[in-house]
């Protein structure tokens, strides 16, 4: 019984801190949860960097946190798509002992707070990656029937911070810039509009630097880094048709070019 006290109370502080974006007041209760999986040296996000020579620690500060919740979320969403078929969604379980550890380590990490013009490049990225990270997990809750998941708070920040802080070049981690306008514009449905027509923006700029003119290109990469059909697919349709438009009337229907995309993708 006092087993399930503490899980319940862990869970409703998670909630709590998630809802307002704070740091949760109570240590999570690892006893009870499973192992975290071990991180080899040297990990790097081959599927999404240009260079797989390149750390990502050399990239984020030494001693950043965010690489090993990036390691985790990869090895959750890799559990999640494997057992998608036998119905994951419906082990009620599952959620509190893989996913909410999660969100509680990112409510821990240091946040940046406006204005973000004054933000270090390295500050502004790993603020990104945070945010993004937040409304990712989110979803997955969602999809495990989590309600109340407050996406439109981590949305109104991620744009404020990409839009304010001015970092355009994310080299050589572009891919994770990439996922973090798709995260943004995906989850912008639970926001106002104007929220997903500055993501849908921000893509299509990227999109032109990189000759990418379909929307399920992008989301062909992504696969590669974190997404689950299950959770994101019917949330992107809405971000698809307004990135679409913005593409249509910018290139006027020229013919695809393909160059900028193979290199992004490293020859996939």
């Amino acid at each position: 019984m006092r087993l399930v006290g503490r899980a319940d109370v862990s869970r409703a502080d998670v909630n709590g801190a998630m809802a307002q974006d704070t740091v949760p007041r109570f240590a999570p209760p690892t006893d009870l949860l499973p192992t975290r999986p071990p991180l080899f040296r040297g990990w790097t996000f081959h599927a999404v960097i240009e260079n797989p020579a390149i750390n990502t620690r050399d990239f984020l500060s030494a001693q950043s946190a965010m690489v090993e919740l990036f390691h985790d979320m990869y090895g959750l969403t890799t559990t999640i798509v494997t057992h998608s078929a036998s119905n994951i969604w419906t082990d009620a379980i599952f959620p509190g002992m893989h996913i909410s550890p999660l969100v509680h380590r990112l409510l821990t990490l240091d946040r940046a707070h406006p204005p973000f013009g004054r933000l270090s490049p390295t500050e502004s990225i790993q603020e990104a990656c945070r945010l993004a990270s937040l409304l990712y997990l989110g979803q997955l809750r969602r999809r495990f029937g989590f309600a109340q998941i407050p996406s439109a708070l981590y949305v109104c920040k991620l744009r404020a911070l990409l839009i304010e802080s001015r970092l355009l070049d994310w080299d050589p981690f572009n891919l994770i810039y990439l996922w973090v306008l798709v995260m943004g514009g995906t989850c912008s449905g639970f926001a106002p509009v104007q929220e997903r027509q500055q993501f849908a923006q921000l893509l299509v700029i990227f999109m032109r630097a990189w000759n990418i003119h379909r929307f399920d290109q992008v989301i062909g990469v992504v696969k590669g880094f974190l997404w689950v059909d299950d959770a994101f697919s019917h949330l992107a349709a809405g971000f698809q048709d307004e990135v679409e438009a913005r593409v249509a009337r910018q290139t006027g229907q020229a013919a695809i070019s393909t160059t900028g995309f193979s290199h992004l993708c490293g020859g996939y």
